[in-house]
């Protein structure tokens, strides 16, 4: 990406393509064996130390006190951390770097693969255990995350799945700060907690 490009994504105008994943296409992992489990509620904070690559791991342990926030963690044979997702299913609205969660909904954020394991298709496979986790657990309508247009590798893992663009999202920015989201038809005044991540 130029510099002029960078800088006008970055401090005026952001384009996100916000995905549908409520169906989703299997993809095999390229690890001989691979071995996912759910952390939630009590096991979250006793497994607190595989999420120091995480920024926002304290807001999001908080938040599980009042929502259905989960992580799908998955490991190789000798126990070394293949990669993580979390999602959360919000009991009333939250917001996510500037988009609104319903009730009725599940959220997929922060997804995160271990730089050892890249290239090995772990990220499709991630999305697609936890979009088939969620539909399991829970009785939801949809099914969403959201990946920023620039983020290549992203894009292609959410393709990989055949996961679909369920709406595009614009951040109009003043200074690098998000003033308005422009979702689904609507322009939302970016105020107090809504540019908050989970």
């Amino acid at each position: 990406m130029s510099r002029i490009k960078k800088y006008f994504n970055n401090y005026i105008l952001k384009k996100r393509y916000i995905y549908s994943l409520s169906e989703t296409e299997e993809v095999n992992v390229r690890l001989k064996k691979t071995q996912c489990v759910i952390l939630k509620g009590a096991s979250l904070l006793e497994h607190k130390e595989l999420f120091k690559e995480s920024a926002n791991t304290n807001k999001v342990f908080e938040r599980s006190k009042n929502h259905d926030i989960f992580c799908l963690t998955c490991f190789d044979e000798n126990k070394a951390l293949v990669g993580y997702f979390w999602g959360i299913v919000p009991k009333e609205k939250v917001w996510h770097d500037s988009i609104p969660i319903e009730v009725g909904q599940a959220f997929l954020f922060n997804g995160y693969v271990n730089p050892e394991f890249r290239g090995k298709s772990i990220f499709p496979f991630l999305i697609d255990k936890m979009s088939r986790y969620i539909k399991n657990e829970y009785q939801v309508d949809e099914i969403i995350d959201v990946v920023e247009v620039q983020n290549v590798a992203s894009v292609r893992a959410h393709n990989k799945v055949n996961a679909k663009i369920y709406s595009n999202n614009f951040l109009i920015k003043f200074i690098g700060r998000n003033i308005f989201s422009i979702y689904r038809r609507k322009i939302i005044l970016l105020l107090r907690n809504k540019r908050n991540r989970i």
